[in-house]
């Protein structure tokens, strides 16, 4: 599990850079094609973060039961065939309805090195990735 999530990591990066994702010159949203398997990898990562933040929790993942199933056998490949049909679609609109909606602006005004993870909310002293957050002067965007 460990070497494809490496696999991932590598991939993910690759595919950011090679459809200069960053480049708000660009529009957000790419082909059909392109788009699922990004989207493929993302839920693929987030089932890694689950790992990271809560094992009882990751135990309930498809990542968990495939990679228990059948350990030596666990490759790339197999990791970006287990999100379902649904799921993947549901990024895509995601990402289609962002595409066109008040976040385009956003998108536009905003340079990618000003943009950092995590988001605070007012009021609140935790950010969206539930961890305590040093105030920043850093706008948080996408």
């Amino acid at each position: 599990m460990r070497a494809a999530g490496n696999e991932l990591a590598a991939h993910l990066t690759e595919t950011v850079r090679r459809l200069d994702l960053a480049n708000r010159d660009q529009p957000i949203d790419h082909g059909q094609d392109e788009e699922e398997q990004l989207a493929r990898m993302l839920i693929a990562a987030a089932w890694y973060q689950v790992l990271a933040r809560t094992p009882i929790g990751f135990a309930f993942t498809p990542l968990a039961k495939a990679a228990l199933k059948k350990p030596d056998a666990f490759t790339l490949t197999r990791l970006l065939e287990l999100p379902g049909r649904d799921l993947v679609t549901d990024v895509t609109n995601q990402l289609h309805t962002a595409a066109y909606s008040p976040l385009e602006a956003l998108r536009a005004r905003t340079r990618p090195e000003d943009c950092v993870g995590g988001p605070t909310f007012p009021g609140a002293r935790i950010t969206a990735a539930a961890g305590p957050q040093e105030r920043s002067s850093r706008p948080r965007c996408s």
